[in-house]
């Protein structure tokens, strides 16, 4: 799978390859200041997903229909103009981060607080440890698709 972004006039990619057990599974020509699912965002809507990773913006995407774009990392910080730009184009913008619960430091809590903090947008919210899910895509994999659609939807989420 190939995934195109246009970033200042120049075209860069991501490759997928889930089958190669030989080499990397991704393959990536982005620097550290493309956005991930920003071609696909639209105009304006009412909500926007912050969240960390190319496989959770196609998770939040296509299966909760919430627009969703992520930075090449969690210690990425974005320019000041883009989330205006975001803040601009959406009402609401949440901030999703891991949940790394199982580790001395919660490395996606912090950066996901600082986020918001430091740029002044969104709402941090964070998926509950008893799922014993990182991130939304783990989420589908250990519930099912429609549980995970349910947990996100009812906003059975931990905000900070």
């Amino acid at each position: 799978y190939c995934f195109i972004e246009n970033k200042d006039g120049q075209q860069t990619y991501k490759i997928y390859q889930p089958f190669n057990t030989k080499g990397l599974k991704w393959l990536s020509s982005h620097d550290s200041s493309v956005w991930q699912g920003w071609s696909q965002l639209p105009p304006k809507g009412l909500e926007v997903i912050i969240t960390k990773s190319l496989k959770d913006v196609m998770a939040l995407a296509t299966t909760l229909r919430i627009p969703a774009v992520s930075l090449q990392s969690e210690n990425t910080k974005p320019k000041q103009s883009v989330i205006d730009e975001l803040q601009y184009r959406f009402k609401v913008i949440y901030v999703l981060y891991d949940n790394d619960f199982d580790k001395d430091v919660n490395v996606g809590r912090m950066m996901g607080k600082k986020l918001v903090e430091d740029m002044g947008c969104g709402v941090q919210v964070e998926l509950p440890e008893k799922y014993g899910a990182k991130d939304y895509s783990d989420l589908i994999l250990k519930v099912g698709r429609v549980e995970a659609e349910m947990i996100m939807s009812n906003q059975i989420l931990i905000p900070f």
